[in-house]
């Protein structure tokens, strides 16, 4: 039995493909490797993938809008598309990429979906990646599914608002299930190096200027993505429907207090440099997690000060290492 992950070279799909194969699944991988950020980074996830489940693994190097890379694979369990274009400040520059690579793929694969039914092929699982974004500046905290989303702050939260969208209607209109999961800022192994964990671990680590947006107050709920993973692979044996699900921590960090553990974490004091709030940025985040604990029995297990100091045991030697290697140029 095969589980497809797009996305499967970023840092969630990474993780996901790192579990799912340790328990015995095929997966067959599909990531087109753009440059959002270091290709290098996506190439030796792939690489260390490859060599630690040779027969487990199989990656196919396409768009995912190329959807002969479903309708050509058989006896699939499950999908899980992670691949999307992520960062809310950068939706602000180019809206439309974001147009493209989630609202646009989103619908290739419901569509291609549609068509395995309609020829009488098993529709396999479908399990998507929103995020909290799309809660947007709401004043009701904890922010819960049933919540209305009247309150999107940027494109990137646009588009994941519209994905959801377009999963419910391709319920209402063909019957396709499929489980929507709200990502809470994920964090960990293999992160992306524009989000603020690992960047400012970096930065303090190299003794760089980190930049600290307004007065430090905005509060984010911090997921160490092993408990995501966890949500991830629980919500595939769930009765899926077309659901939506909270993946958090359910508490919150300010982001002084973020910067202080990561000082903590790293055993150094950070150069901060205050500049103002930024577009599209919300003043706080925070899921509440009981809709997926009851279906399907989610449970973060990773605080914060644990996860970061995880998250930098691995990436001290991968920061070591492009130090000695820029020492040798």
């Amino acid at each position: 039995m095969k589980i497809i992950v797009t996305g499967c070279a970023g840092f969630i799909g990474y993780n996901l493909c790192d579990k799912l194969m340790s328990l015995g699944y095929q997966v067959v991988g599909i990531d087109n490797f753009n440059d959002f950020y270091d290709k290098n980074r996506k190439m030796n996830n792939f690489k260390e993938l490859s060599i630690k489940y040779q027969h487990l693994f199989d990656i196919i190097n396409k768009d995912v809008n190329d959807t002969k890379c479903f309708e050509e694979i058989d006896d699939v369990k499950a999908i899980y598309h992670l691949a999307s274009r992520a960062n809310v400040r950068n939706s602000m520059q180019y809206p439309v990429d974001y147009v493209e690579d989630n609202i646009k793929t989103m619908i290739h694969i419901l569509d291609c979906l549609k068509r395995r039914k309609e020829s009488g092929k098993c529709v396999p699982f479908f399990i998507y990646a929103s995020s909290s974004s799309v809660y947007g500046s709401n004043p009701e905290v904890p922010f819960k599914e049933s919540q209305i989303l009247n309150n999107i702050e940027s494109p990137y939260a646009l588009s994941k608002k519209v994905c959801e969208e377009y999963a419910q209607l391709y319920y209402k209109l063909f019957k396709i299930e499929s489980a929507g999961m709200r990502f809470f800022t994920v964090y960990g192994p293999h992160g992306r190096p524009d989000m603020a964990p690992e960047l400012f671990l970096t930065k303090i680590y190299r003794g760089e200027e980190i930049q600290k947006y307004g007065e430090g107050f905005s509060r984010r709920d911090y997921t160490y993505v092993d408990d995501v993973v966890q949500g991830l692979i629980k919500v595939m044996k769930t009765p899926l429907a077309c659901n939506v699900y909270n993946i958090g921590n359910s508490k919150t960090t300010t982001l002084n207090d973020f910067i202080s553990l990561c000082e903590k974490t790293v055993g150094k004091k950070a150069i901060v440099k205050q500049v103002g709030e930024q577009l599209g940025d919300v003043p706080i985040t925070c899921a509440d997690v009981t809709m997926a604990k009851m279906d399907f029995e989610y449970k973060p297990t990773t605080d914060l000060e644990e996860g970061l100091k995880k998250t930098f045991e691995w990436l001290k030697p991968v920061l070591d290492k492009q130090i000695d290697t820029a020492d040798i140029n």
